[in-house]
């Protein structure tokens, strides 16, 4: 199935649900296997300027770009953040493009039309299994995937966030985590 979507219509194939954190309205997406979705933007407005941050926790997504003078095709999968890539492609987003789920897939959108027409500061956590990062005091982290211990044998599964209030303490990842720390 193929789906043709303006830029601002939520993919009714791919499943959607908003979360709140740090005072930011996210939304999570789950894409079944197989699902072609064919956006339509713009391509007189620059990338930088559609205000969106996506990040990939799991599977895989082909994406191919449409109308550009080069076949694109670029691949997003668990740990891929948005931000890591629009330096390097510039305006190459600008147009339409095509995304497909190569495996049940989800992913994290930011998007500056929910939120006050701003986008937060981010950055990515991937934690590979019983690996352990040192999460100091101001720590604002939302677990977007996975499970782990917290210093004193606290569990936490994500989504879920984690601010570090008292003193610093450590994560302990029991399966991958992928997260995005505030700052």
């Amino acid at each position: 199935m193929v789906n043709i979507l303006d830029f601002h219509t939520i993919n009714t194939n791919e499943i959607f649900k908003p979360y709140r954190a740090f005072g930011w309205l996210l939304h999570r997406g789950n894409i079944p296997q197989g699902t072609t979705t064919i956006w339509k933007l713009d391509d007189t407005v620059p990338r930088s300027e559609f205000g969106s941050i996506f990040f990939w926790v799991k599977g895989a997504i082909q994406i191919k770009l449409i109308g550009q003078e080069e076949n694109v095709t670029l691949l997003r999968s668990a740990g891929d953040l948005s931000l890591d890539f629009n330096a390097t492609l510039g305006d190459l987003w600008s147009g339409s493009f095509e995304t497909t789920a190569l495996e049940d897939s989800e992913r994290w959108c930011i998007l500056k039309r929910y939120n006050r027409l701003t986008l937060p500061n981010i950055n990515k956590l991937v934690l590979t299994v019983s690996s352990s990062v040192e999460l100091p005091i101001g720590t604002k982290l939302l677990i977007c995937r996975g499970t782990g211990m917290l210093t004193g044998n606290i569990v936490v599964e994500g989504p879920q966030t984690i601010t570090v209030t008292s003193s610093d303490i450590i994560l302990t990842a029991t399966t991958d985590i992928y997260g995005l720390y505030f700052t």
